[in-house]
């Protein structure tokens, strides 16, 4: 079973393993200051059948001299982690570890839950802090919402398939465990196609839709998207195991290729976002992860092509980026409205590129409290 050991979290760790049960442990993520995994964290478990009770027990066991960390379900818990916010604003997020279908969930959450939710879901290669400032625009008058999507950051186990379909299981049963209701569904790069595919597969849970910055598989102009050699590293992520390979300990190195390149300007995705984004995808099933969402795009395609004859009542909006290239909004909205999404319009997000949540928070906030009042 693998471990991750900080030269402070040896002690804590040999509790764990002095227990004698550590091969029942599932796998939990307890983020420190910096961002980077707790050394008392394991990032594997070995048994199959693992349950998230047993590790929590028996983490609580390990860590009951480290006060600064408590591990429950179901009521909220502490999570220490790198915020970009401020110090106040950074206190006011309650974090929450679910366990949905024997995948652990990491969710994040703000505001008042008497008001209508916002509910946020990541692309590649970020995670749910790229919607942190998004939130915290929102958070006085909506009830907001994020999770780590299996598999990256805080949520470490990897999921039983990676089509968009089955992720957006997992993103149901998290609605369901908090709760949520009246949810308008955000969903950015990849996060996107989760909401596209959760639009098609549970007809009228949501109360709205947003789908930002992505083009859905099968869905026009996917095909023309997928010729593009600019978007070349569709196919390269495809690829079993060498992306891996080739990526693993060089994340932030690589992930900074895409920043520069795909935001109106390269510092748009600043340093702090970077480091924290890195760190999400440093282990290596969340960088599997995050590549297998690639790989599941033919098996995505064809679950969307099969829809495209069932309509879908939702209001839906699509964002994308002022300066992205390529396909004008048009066509994009058009070919969702042809999928199957009755009610979709499109807007720009000002002086963006591809990662609008970054680039442009405050903006992407305006047009989703636009969306939400108009509909």
């Amino acid at each position: 079973m693998a471990a991750i050991l900080h030269e402070d979290g040896t002690r804590l760790w040999r509790q764990v393993v002095a227990s004698k049960r550590h091969k029942s442990l599932v796998a939990w993520l307890l983020r420190s200051q910096a961002g980077s995994t707790h050394p008392a964290c394991l990032a594997l478990a070995s048994e199959p059948g693992a349950r998230s009770e047993t590790c929590r027990l028996l983490l609580n066991e390990a860590l009951s001299d480290d006060r600064r960390f408590t591990v429950g379900r179901p009521s909220w818990t502490p999570v220490r982690e790198a915020s970009r916010m401020n110090a106040n604003d950074a206190a006011a997020w309650r974090h929450r570890q679910l366990e949905v279908d024997d995948v652990a969930i990491h969710a994040v959450e703000g505001g008042t839950d008497t008001q209508p939710t916002v509910m946020f879901l990541h692309g590649w290669p970020t995670c749910w802090q790229s919607f942190e400032r998004v939130m915290a625009a929102l958070a006085a008058h909506a009830h907001v919402v994020a999770i780590d999507l299996p598999g990256i950051g805080g949520s470490p186990t990897l999921p039983a398939a990676s089509d968009k379909r089955t992720l957006a299981g997992y993103v149901r049963g998290a609605i369901a465990q908090l709760g949520l209701r009246h949810t308008t569904l955000v969903g950015h790069d990849v996060g996107g196609m989760i909401v596209y595919a959760f639009l098609h597969a549970w007809p009228g849970v949501l109360e709205r839709a947003v789908i930002m910055n992505t083009a859905v598989p099968g869905v026009a102009p996917w095909h023309e998207v997928e010729r593009n050699p600019h978007i070349w590293h569709f196919a390269f992520h495809a690829v079993p195991q060498l992306p891996e390979a080739l990526v693993a300990g060089h994340q932030a190195e690589y992930f900074a290729f895409f920043f520069d390149s795909l935001s109106a300007r390269p510092e748009g995705v600043d340093s702090q976002a970077r480091n924290v984004y890195a760190a999400a995808y440093a282990q290596p099933q969340a960088l599997h992860a995050g590549f297998e969402w690639y790989r599941a795009f033919g098996q995505d395609a064809q679950h969307n092509r099969d829809a495209r004859g069932h309509q879908v009542e939702t209001p839906v909006l699509y964002l994308r980026g002022e300066a992205e290239r390529g396909i004008e909004l048009r066509r994009y909205v058009d070919g969702l409205r042809e999928g199957g999404l009755a009610h979709v319009h499109g807007g720009l997000v000002p002086a963006s590129g591809h990662f609008a949540p970054d680039e442009q928070p405050e903006a992407v906030a305006a047009a989703l409290r636009a969306f939400m009042a108009e509909t």
